[in-house]
């Protein structure tokens, strides 16, 4: 989990000043996240102690924490996301999987081209079923 925000921090440039992280445990990792940051090599490394970072909870998986984080990190009593749920990526991996396959030995703008695609598809089969 570090690595992947670090690189998606790294990548997005040093002007980010303000980042939303959905996590199933942000509660316990918000607590260990600038430890874990300063262990990666200087490649990655993102100054965090200059950056806002606002951490939730997925509506999903927030009614598995106790009172104290229900209140901390529930998007529902945050400022412009209270309508948001975060789970929306999780439900399409039953039908998304098999393309892991098919798409692992791409390079990536392609293979971001075939997962749009195929994405598209699952939520045009959506639309229809409605």
């Amino acid at each position: 989990m570090d690595y992947m925000v670090l690189s998606a921090l790294h990548m997005s440039g040093r002007d980010v000043q303000e980042v939303w992280l959905s996590y199933n445990i942000s509660c316990s990792y918000s607590k260990n996240f600038s430890k874990c940051v300063d262990r990666y090599p200087k490649l990655l490394w993102f100054n965090i102690h200059n950056l806002t970072i606002k951490w939730a909870i997925p509506k999903f998986h927030i009614h598995a924490h106790g009172p104290q984080c229900q209140l901390n990190f529930n998007f529902s009593y945050m400022q412009g996301v209270g309508r948001s749920h975060r789970e929306s990526v999780e439900t399409d991996w039953a039908e998304i999987n098999p393309t892991a396959l098919s798409t692992w030995e791409m390079l990536l703008a392609f293979r971001h081209e075939t997962l749009d695609d195929i994405m598209g598809a699952i939520n045009w089969a959506k639309l229809t079923r409605i």
